[in-house]
């Protein structure tokens, strides 16, 4: 199930919220909230950058939470980039918490990687073939 959420604020374009695994879309792996059913995924998040540093960010978050805790959803994970070094503080002031780190490379159809959460290190060469990541949002909030 997916929801579009939109704060109304000239260039902002929506924002999506998912449910279940995520298949991504930049490397072969898959993350499965462990949590399922009580968190969501949120991707494709953009403020334009006339808006940035202001309250646009906050009231999207704002919606999208009163949206999801009228659900039962307690958590939402965001998968972000190391060199988002803007959305990791944006989020990191909102209260957010790492939950784990994953580095790749890619070179051709060979694929490696190294996690903070199992499986630790692998490798694939096929697209049918990649690490499922099982996360715990409550892991590090213990």
């Amino acid at each position: 199930m997916a929801y579009a959420l939109l704060v109304h604020a000239d260039g902002v374009p929506p924002s999506r919220s998912d449910q279940g695994p995520y298949q991504e879309d930049e490397v072969r792996c898959r993350y499965v909230p462990l949590t399922e059913g009580r968190s969501s995924w949120d991707f494709d998040v953009y403020v334009d950058p006339q808006h940035r540093n202001r309250i646009v960010f906050l009231k999207l978050w704002d919606e999208a939470n009163s949206f999801l805790a009228a659900r039962d959803i307690r958590w939402s994970l965001s998968r972000i980039s190391a060199f988002n070094k803007a959305s990791i503080a944006s989020h990191t002031r909102m209260g957010a918490k790492r939950i784990g780190t994953a580095v790749f490379l890619s070179i051709g159809s060979l694929q490696i990687f190294a996690a903070t959460v199992p499986p630790y290190v692998g490798l694939s060469r096929r697209p049918d073939s990649f690490p499922t990541f099982a996360l715990d949002p409550e892991f590090r909030s213990r």
